[in-house]
């Protein structure tokens, strides 16, 4: 009996052993190729977003670890300075995380590599007469491309973003929220915004300037965007004129937007517009 637990000991201590040496020097070598990958892939990357926006990606530091999790740190995009004359970055962030799926990254399908991308502390400064080229490659691009019309599986979260938009007529447009969270299934993506606050401000018009306060924010897309529905709600002020918060929820389809207060304070209002269109319908009411 006692030579039987000898034996199964040192079986067990052989197979720890074996293990161990395995780990040594299997997982340095799986982290070498996906970094080798991940290092290719990105630089791929870089070449087809400079091709497609004449955007430049540059960052500081990629890492891989825990077998799944690549972190870009310092990643920013710059416009083309010759055609812009400017040095300043379109979109920035702190650090960038993608959760890779290790099989699929190594012997899968592209598409199948990505499963979560997370972006924390996104700064984006764009100003539509600077930026107008490469604003115009990227619709351009969008606007031509077939695709198959159909979103990837993935989970993407925003945290600490900052967007601030400027045009020619000295308007300014900026949005600011703590967190936003996609979840994109085929057909459709889920979007979830707890809370965000805009501001616009305008020189030469009135209002100069309009302030709002955007919360629970709930919204069905379709991966054709042809059909969307959502609900928020909405609070905020025009020059001093204040609107408590409402509740809203709307809906697109067929190029058609409508949206309805429902239990709103002070005010009642359904209204139709077509996109693209000049007639808006609906009604308000103050007072209900």
């Amino acid at each position: 009996m006692t030579r039987k637990n000898a034996k199964l000991i040192l079986a067990v201590i052989a197979a720890l052993l074996a293990a161990g040496i395995l780990l040594c020097f299997f997982v340095p070598g799986i982290n070498g190729m996906v970094d080798l990958k991940a290092r290719s892939a990105l630089l791929s990357l870089k070449q087809t977003l400079n091709g497609i926006s004449g955007l430049r990606l540059e960052y500081d530091d990629l890492r891989f670890s825990d077998l799944k999790v690549i972190t870009i740190r310092n990643l920013e995009l710059f416009p083309d300075q010759a055609s812009t004359g400017t040095t300043r970055p379109i979109v920035s962030a702190d650090e960038v995380k993608l959760d890779i799926n290790l099989w699929s990254a190594l012997f899968g399908q592209s598409s199948d590599i990505l499963r979560r991308l997370s972006v924390d502390g996104l700064v984006a400064r764009i100003s539509l007469t600077e930026d107008k080229a490469s604003i115009d490659r990227i619709l351009g691009y969008f606007s031509s491309s077939k695709g198959s019309g159909g979103f990837p599986s993935l989970a993407i979260e925003l945290t600490r973003a900052s967007i601030l938009v400027c045009d020619a007529n000295s308007a300014s447009y900026s949005l600011a929220f703590g967190e936003l969270q996609v979840s994109l299934a085929s057909k459709f993506a889920n979007i979830v915004l707890p809370e965000a606050f805009f501001i616009a401000s305008f020189a030469n018009a009135k209002p100069s300037n309009i302030s709002a306060k955007l919360g629970f924010l709930n919204a069905r897309v379709s991966s054709d965007l042809g059909s969307a529905d959502f609900s928020a709600s909405i609070g905020g002020s025009a020059d001093g004129i204040s609107l408590e918060r409402q509740r809203l929820k709307g809906r697109l389809r067929e190029r058609v937007v409508e949206v309805e207060v429902v239990g709103g304070k002070g005010i009642q209002a359904a209204v139709k517009y077509g996109l693209g269109g000049t007639v808006v319908e609906g009604e308000v009411v103050l007072g209900g």
